[in-house]
């Protein structure tokens, strides 16, 4: 047992070094991967990696099943592919793989002024206690009205503050209509 928990803490740490040297987060929530990193990782280090990318860019409770993960790796790594796993798209294109969350079954919650709410299992939101009712939704259809400062379908499935209907807000993006006070709503990472 002693053995096996040194293996994983060993794969633990080169999954920590992949991730730092060759992952990046967009403000949307699309994770980019070098796909020659990847390639070169030991498989248990790449299927931990995808694992846990996942996992969180889901918002799953739960990691994806293994044989469903390997399965996608694998076509990820041969070339060009596109797949949906853990309700995300992985996408490889050329040289980079991205992984977004996937556009569809995303709840609306409603946080009242004060009250704080976890958005589709990826976001916490906490609101100031003089702040307006609001709905967090995805962006939806609202992402065009943002600049395009992240992958464009990632944008979509992003955080919005909508207040009556009307967006007034972005916060992964950066973007807010000028009454919109930023304390109103903090919006983080729930991973």
């Amino acid at each position: 047992a002693a053995s096996l928990r040194r293996a994983s803490e060993s794969i633990d740490v080169a999954v920590a070094g992949l991730a730092a040297a060759a992952v990046e987060n967009d403000r949307a929530g699309c994770v980019r991967i070098a796909r020659a990193s990847i390639f070169e990782a030991p498989e248990e280090v790449r299927l931990r990696l995808l694992t846990e990318i996942v996992r969180r860019t889901g918002g799953l409770a739960y990691p994806p099943r293994l044989d469903a993960l390997a399965t996608v790796a694998t076509r990820v790594l041969a070339g060009d592919a596109r797949a949906t796993l853990g309700r995300c798209v992985v996408a490889a294109d050329g040289d980079i793989v991205r992984i977004w969350r996937e556009n569809r079954g995303i709840s609306s919650v409603t946080v009242p002024p004060g009250g704080t709410a976890l958005f589709d299992g990826r976001y916490t939101v906490e609101t100031a206690p003089d702040a307006p009712p609001m709905v967090v939704a995805p962006l939806g259809q609202a992402a065009r009205l943002c600049p395009v400062i992240a992958h464009r379908p990632a944008m979509v499935t992003a955080p919005g503050i909508f207040v009556a209907g009307a967006l007034v807000a972005a916060p992964t993006l950066g973007v807010r209509q000028r009454t919109w006070r930023p304390n109103w709503a903090i919006v983080q990472s729930a991973n």
